[in-house]
């Protein structure tokens, strides 16, 4: 595996299961690299403030793929700057907690579950040029890539 931080690879910023399945060619492009490198720059703050390994669900998105999962419109994973995640033995709400009352910038944190069984946490950055909101958010749905109720916990 190539590192592009010490705790993270390129081949987690465009590993996606269901672009596999479904033949979407999820290639980061050139232009993207650098967002990549500001998102995982950011997660290495993440990962030492939590103390635990951080396991990638999603990072990368292109816009395909983002429409194949459902995503938002307006998602920042199709520009490298989002990253959906898990923190390995640690209870997904306290890594909330704990980033949301961290000094660590963002634009969205959301800690997203379904009555499923599918939980993570997704941190968005601010494209170049833009202010992070800081805003943070609790998301629920009935099933992985259906529609989700989001309710807001803090803005900036």
């Amino acid at each position: 595996m190539t590192q592009l931080t010490p705790h993270f690879t390129w081949e987690e910023v465009i590993r996606s299961p269901t672009a596999v399945r479904l033949g979407i060619d999820n290639t980061l492009p050139d232009e993207l690299r650098d967002n990549a490198h500001r998102t995982a720059d950011r997660m290495e703050e993440v990962r030492a403030l939590v103390g635990v390994p951080i396991h990638v669900n999603s990072w990368y998105r292109c816009p395909a793929l983002n429409t194949a999962i459902g995503g938002s419109a307006t998602s920042v994973h199709p520009l490298a700057l989002a990253m959906d995640f898990r923190a390995m033995g640690l209870r997904l709400t306290r890594a909330f907690e704990l980033i949301a009352a961290s000094h660590i910038g963002f634009d969205q944190l959301i800690h997203e579950s379904t009555r499923d069984g599918a939980d993570w946490i997704h941190l968005g950055l601010a494209p170049d040029g833009k202010t992070e909101r800081r805003e943070v958010l609790r998301a629920g749905g009935v099933a992985l890539g259906g529609p989700m109720n989001f309710t807001r916990i803090a803005a900036g």
